[in-house]
């Protein structure tokens, strides 16, 4: 079962990786239907399935960016969350990847 809505490896938002990630997590939730924070969460979760099974950091993140965007429908929800965190995971996510 998905949860209706995770962010960030804590799943709440919070766990203080990263200021772009908390903030992200803040807007998506302004920004966002319920529907599509459904949406967002199905594809963090087949990312972070793909950096623990270590396809590839690379391949993963070029996967999620566009799951993302096709998450995002709103405007302000393609902002707010797909681009930040398809930003995040590729300037940051080398040290949730390899850690």
């Amino acid at each position: 079962m998905v949860p209706k809505w995770s962010c960030g490896p804590s799943g709440d938002g919070k766990s203080k990786i990263n200021d772009v990630e908390v903030t992200g997590c803040v807007h998506a939730s302004y920004f966002c239907s319920d529907s599509a924070l459904v949406e967002l969460t199905k594809c963090c979760i087949v990312h972070d399935r793909c950096y623990n099974d270590k396809k590839g950091q690379t391949f993963c993140d070029d996967h999620f960016c566009p799951c993302l965007h096709k998450a995002a429908k709103h405007p302000g929800c393609y902002i707010a969350a797909a681009e930040a965190f398809c930003l995040l995971v590729r300037t940051v996510g080398g040290s949730a990847y390899n850690g």
